[in-house]
């Protein structure tokens, strides 16, 4: 679709626009019946405009947007080192939980969509923004990209509302193919040009949340909550993220601002409950997560999150039956099979951690930590060479993937590659200069070359850093 074509529906586009800015704040229903909107067609696409604005995480449901937002599920994970005895979300799952969430809002939007494809009198920008919809249901990003691109070139410097929903909607593609700066960007570029776009903060903040940039990302929902006090939304994000810089209290206390504001929505209740699995408190988490069950019992996340605190309570056979009931509500959770895998190790029961990462890799080709985990494995069955091979997959996936340096230089160590593994050492402490352990594995394999001096020097190293 050229330029002059998309130029056809200015002026159908501009009431669209004159719609969507004097509603765009508000959280109200969409009261139009659809009785309206079969009298005049031509406002179909005022619903769809102000129904993404004012509901962004039910419209990307619809559309097959998976939003990076608190940032990427299945590559965000990798911040969990999987050996951790703390199995968490991080703030950046949450908007994918989300996201899954099926509602009425969605269908309302879905109903919208169809009637401006069947419609004669919808115009050229009409169906280019139901297009752009279209191609990321498909799952088709690259070209949804290029299609809200082409809408952004005829109406940017001319229909500002317009322009800053089409950069909101880029951010979240880009976020979806995790290219967090390019997300960034969009999402600076729609709230230059409206100011007052309030839940374009909460996904900026959330895409800050994934990179780890907490403070910013608290900043942004701060903005939000100054912006729109009653969006419950934010309250999670926040409160999700406040308990990753180890403010537990005040994250349960945002969460239960989210629930105060919207006590029949499921996912809020699992929220809680991860940040209650954060604090420790390992029996309200399991109480949070029976009230989302009981909510929605569909709901693969709910089973997840009490999964790891029926864990972190030694539970391990109770844990397992709820990973594989999240397993078998989304056949496709990452998550589960990572975290079961986790405790299925700590079982010693290899042969089906192996089973369970060859599944992750199936789902996730390019996910570090089942190469990490399976790696792992592999080095405690002293299958060393399928162990290096799965370290090295981690390394070229994820160079910074700090701990299988250490993993992998043990396992040359074991092998009698002294100085493979010395190399593999000294990348780790050049990421992470004060781990103590991989000072004292250093020093021992310097010791076997022969290297006292420089073996003492480590291994004191080691003991100013860890004294115990």
């Amino acid at each position: 679709m050229d330029t002059k074509q998309l130029n056809e529906g200015d002026q159908q586009t501009s009431e669209i626009v004159q719609k969507v800015e004097s509603e765009q704040t508000e959280d109200s229903p969409d009261n139009t019946t659809d009785e309206d909107v079969s009298i005049d067609k031509r406002k179909i696409l005022e619903r769809i405009w102000k129904f993404c604005l004012q509901h962004p995480l039910a419209a990307a449901t619809c559309v097959g947007v998976v939003l990076g937002g608190i940032g990427t599920l299945l590559l965000g994970i990798a911040a969990i080192r999987p050996d951790s005895s703390n199995l968490s979300l991080k703030g950046e799952d949450i908007v994918k939980f989300i996201q899954a969430v099926k509602s009425d809002e969605t269908s309302q939007i879905e109903k919208s969509l169809q009637k401006v494809e069947e419609s004669t009198k919808a115009s050229i920008m009409d169906k280019a923004v139901v297009e752009a919809f279209r191609l990321q249901q498909d799952g088709r990003i690259d070209e949804s990209i290029e299609k809200w691109l082409s809408i952004v070139n005829v109406v940017e410097g001319t229909k500002k509302d317009l322009t800053a929903a089409s950069w909101f909607f880029l951010g979240n593609l880009y976020s979806e193919k995790d290219e967090r700066e390019q997300a960034l960007s969009a999402y600076d570029k729609a709230v230059a040009l409206k100011p007052e776009f309030a839940k374009v903060y909460v996904f900026r903040g959330s895409v800050y949340d994934s990179l780890g940039n907490y403070e910013e990302a608290i900043a942004n929902f701060n903005t939000a909550i100054e912006l729109k006090p009653d969006y419950f939304i934010t309250y999670l994000t926040r409160g999700n993220t406040l308990s990753n810089l180890g403010k537990h209290q005040e994250g349960v206390v945002d969460c239960n601002k989210a629930i105060e504001i919207k006590p029949d929505f499921a996912f809020a209740y699992v929220v809680r409950g991860n940040v209650m699995n954060n604090y420790g408190k390992y029996e309200e988490a399991i109480v949070d997560c029976n009230k989302a069950i009981k909510i929605k019992p569909d709901s693969s996340s709910a089973y997840l999150i009490r999964g790891n605190a029926l864990n972190a309570l030694s539970k391990h056979k109770e844990a397992i039956a709820d990973y594989n009931k999240a397993i078998e509500l989304k056949s496709d959770s990452v998550n589960a099979y990572l975290f079961r895998g986790i405790v299925l190790k700590n079982l010693g029961k290899y042969e089906e951690v192996i089973a369970g990462c060859n599944k992750i890799i199936e789902i996730r080709p390019d996910f570090a930590p089942a190469y990490f985990i399976r790696g792992n494995v592999f080095s405690t069955l002293n299958r060393h060479q399928e162990a290096i091979a799965d370290y090295d997959k981690v390394i070229n996936l994820e160079p910074e993937f700090v701990e299988v340096y250490l993993n992998r230089g043990n396992v040359l160590k074991n092998l009698g590659k002294h100085k493979e593994a010395i190399t593999d050492y000294d990348k780790l402490i050049s990421l992470k200069p004060n781990y103590a352990v991989a000072y004292t594995n250093r020093g021992t394999v310097k010791d076997d070359l022969g290297k006292h001096v420089e073996a003492i020097e480590d291994h004191n190293i080691a003991l100013n850093l860890k004294p115990d």
